[in-house]
């Protein structure tokens, strides 16, 4: 086991969490832009209005695709190593085809699954901007909200890099 933790999910874990953590900090900053947006409408409109929120919330379908892109490469990864460290254990040849309608579903169902990271992120962006609006908070006060969510998700960057990486390795 400490051979296949030390081979397979180690490495591909220290590249899914780089790049959870690059996608999180580029999200946070987009959603920052578009948060700069409430800025000027808030200048010439006055206070931020809660159906207002909706519209700076980030794009789900463009960053759905962008973490769909950034996981799909690490799961086929961690699949061929899995399958390579199994044959180095228990030797000799044996038939596996990651082109198998079965693995093939099962990659696409990881990428399904991948994506609720998104709407757990947007709804909780959504619930702190409304309570933010609520207590007629200025957008700086906005701001520090949803800094407070992209810290906490940049901090969860570990906990689903190591579960992504365990449950496709298995």
């Amino acid at each position: 086991w400490d051979e296949f933790v030390e081979k397979v999910l180690d490495p591909t874990e220290r590249r899914f969490l780089g790049r959870m953590r690059r996608y999180f900090g580029d999200l946070g900053e987009d959603q920052a832009e578009r948060l700069a947006g409430l800025e000027e409408r808030a200048v010439k409109q006055g206070a931020p209005r809660p159906e207002d929120i909706d519209l700076i919330l980030f794009e789900r379908e463009r960053w759905d695709r962008a973490l769909r892109g950034l996981a799909r490469p690490l799961y086929d990864q961690v699949v061929l190593a899995a399958v390579e460290q199994l044959r180095a254990e228990i030797g000799g040849p044996f038939a596996f085809d990651v082109t198998d309608p079965e693995v093939l579903q099962f990659l696409a169902e990881k990428e399904v699954k991948i994506v609720e990271v998104n709407d757990r992120l947007r709804a909780n962006l959504r619930s702190t901007l409304l309570e933010g609006v609520a207590h007629n908070e200025t957008v700086s006060g906005l701001q520090t909200r949803v800094q407070r969510v992209f810290g906490f998700a940049s901090a969860r960057a570990l906990t689903i890099a190591r579960t992504e990486t365990a449950q496709a390795a298995n």
